[in-house]
């Protein structure tokens, strides 16, 4: 019996190592014992990988495990369609480790991604990396008469170069932070499916913000592999907006 306390928006994590030939079943239920849910968790296969994901003393620890001896293995991470991190190792005692320096990542979201001996992809990850805050200072008047021009100096501290646009809002107006917006969707919601609850809560430089957006990569993130295309080399098919299908 796992427990876990859901953190953020309804999101938590608990740790199983799955038995072969075993069938779980997560039950939910909650403080008072009352039953919330019933859910049939996938069938566990003899043979594949796990990959495990850390942030640990500015660098990210990327743990391979497999089932038995699968030779080398590659680890490819990439953000924006920019390779940040490649290397091959190789697979002893079930398990090998890899470790991205931290600073090398590049702001949002970037996809670990590891490969088979034969360079297929067998498993991924994401994993957001925090925007660092930018540093604006505004001097702004005391007063303004209606319809008054307006002369508003504003400075980055630590920008040299930046290209950026400024948009004037009543106060009334900005009263609801939780709406998307350029930053959090550039950065977030972009690369993953469904709708992201406060995006502009992940972006924040907190403890909670770190460990909820790590909740939200593992569950809005999950979705290339499916071990039974892995298993069964499974061909994609092209799906375009106009089938036609006939006999001649």
């Amino acid at each position: 019996m796992l427990s876990f306390s859901p953190y953020s928006f309804g999101m938590g994590y608990f740790y199983l190592v799955p038995q072969k030939n075993q069938i779980y079943t997560a039950i939910l239920v909650d403080s008072s014992n009352r039953k919330l849910a019933v859910k049939m968790l996938p069938k566990t296969y003899d043979d594949g990988y796990v990959l495990q994901v850390e942030k640990s003393s500015g660098s990210i620890h990327a743990n391979v495990f497999s089932s038995g001896e699968y030779g080398e293995v590659s680890l490819v991470v990439h953000s924006r369609n920019q390779i940040i991190y490649s290397e091959k190792h190789t697979i002893k005692d079930g398990k090998t480790f890899f470790h991205v320096d931290f600073e090398k990542l590049e702001e949002g979201i970037s996809l670990f991604t590891v490969f088979d001996p034969t360079g297929k992809p067998v498993c991924e990850r994401l994993f957001f990396k925090q925007p660092k805050p930018v540093d604006i200072e505004f001097i702004c008047p005391q007063k303004v008469k209606t319809r008054q021009k307006v002369l508003l100096p504003f400075s980055f501290n630590e920008i040299n170069d930046a290209e950026c646009s400024i948009s004037v809002y009543h106060s009334d107006d900005l009263s609801d932070h939780k709406q998307a917006d350029i930053q959090s969707y550039n950065l977030l919601t972009s690369d993953l499916r469904g709708n992201i609850e406060n995006p502009s809560f992940y972006l924040m430089n907190s403890d909670s913000a770190i460990i909820a957006a790590d909740n939200l990569m593992l569950t809005h993130g999950w979705r290339r592999f499916r071990w039974n295309d892995v298993l069964e080399d499974t061909f994609f098919q092209n799906h375009f907006c106009l089938n036609i299908t006939d006999k001649l």
